[in-house]
């Protein structure tokens, strides 16, 4: 296409989605959490009624969601930090540290780990494995967009089911695992590669695409949202798109330099990358799936918070004839 409406028709499709949370995103009611920090309980407790208590005003669950809510936020007030600027906070505590440090793992340092790079230099990557016709380059690259938006959606159905740390695992896993073929095609391709050869690379990045959006897309704002309690979010999630932005700087402009001068060797370095990856997370992903913000202080504050984190936890819902009712969430 030619003319100005080669970058006006991506700018437009692109704006779309945003012009429709722009119209919708008031309709969205308040958090309890911001209501019960503004005095207003009843409407807090109205929602968790609504949305917790399957319409039960008694609901023992509102009730200990309404108590524990009250108790941190009249805690967080004591230890609010209005100063916009003020960014130690972030790192006031050690578990806090940790929370910081977590924050990176998930959001940074998954920009070196190869998908970045199949984004934005597919057409370079495929020049480079000896599929060089640019309407089979946009037919690629078009359809690589189709499937990794397919799984993205997915994905999102999935996440409570699955857990975030088995997603964060398996999606480190599964695309590390694809970068083995497409490294070894890139190696022994030189810029020359038999047709089903390079259509079989292709299909790699396809299934990377697909276990990276399934696996890491629906967590990329959930997981730091549910790590970073409510008086330091602000602050962390600035520090995360600074970082975010340091990381695609290096990736925009490190990744074109590395292609053009060790070639292959570049899947190489991603490769090795991406199990040190899975390792770190090994070690150190929490399990959020099915906790309250409140429970998850008392799983950070852990010398343990990983092993505390996989343990199965009780809630107690109710007393019958003087006997606690234990009920697994």
């Amino acid at each position: 296409m030619l003319g100005d409406w080669s970058w006006r028709i991506p700018v437009v499709i692109q704006a779309f989605p945003a012009a429709i949370i722009f119209c919708t995103v008031w309709l969205l009611p308040e958090s309890p959490r911001w209501q019960i920090a503004n005095g207003q309980l009843e409407k807090a407790r109205s929602f968790l009624v609504k949305y917790h208590g399957n319409g039960n005003e008694d609901s023992a669950i509102v009730n200990l969601q309404m108590e524990e809510i009250e108790r941190e936020t009249s805690y967080d007030k004591e230890l609010a930090n209005n100063r916009w600027w003020d960014y130690r906070p972030l790192f006031s505590t050690t578990d806090r540290c940790f929370r910081i440090y977590l924050l990176i793992l998930v959001s940074v340092f998954n920009k070196f780990v190869g998908g970045a790079v199949i984004s934005y230099y597919l057409p370079t990557i495929l020049d480079n494995i000896g599929i060089k016709s640019p309407d089979n380059q946009l037919l690629i690259n078009a359809l690589n967009v189709v499937f990794s938006s397919v799984a993205s959606v997915f994905g999102c159905f999935y996440v409570d089911k699955f857990g975030r740390r088995n997603l964060y695992l398996w999606g480190a896993l599964l695309t590390g695992l694809c970068y083995i073929p497409m490294n070894i095609i890139a190696a022994l391709a030189d810029g020359h590669v038999a047709t089903g050869t390079g259509y079989a690379f292709v299909a790699f990045i396809y299934l990377y695409g697909i276990f990276f959006s399934f696996c890491w897309m629906p967590l990329q704002t959930l997981y730091p949202a549910e790590i970073l309690p409510n008086d330091i979010r602000a602050q962390g999630f600035a520090l995360q798109e600074l970082m975010n932005g340091l990381a695609s700087f290096i990736n925009t402009y490190a990744t074109p330099i590395a292609l053009e001068r060790i070639g292959w060797k570049t899947y190489t370095i991603f490769l090795i990358f991406h199990f040190i990856y899975l390792g770190m997370m090994w070690w150190s992903i929490v399990e959020t799936k099915g906790r309250s913000l409140e429970e998850l202080e008392e799983i950070f504050a852990d010398p343990h918070p990983v092993n505390k984190s996989l343990e199965k936890h009780k809630v107690v819902l109710a007393t019958v004839q003087g006997a606690k009712v234990d009920i697994d969430p």
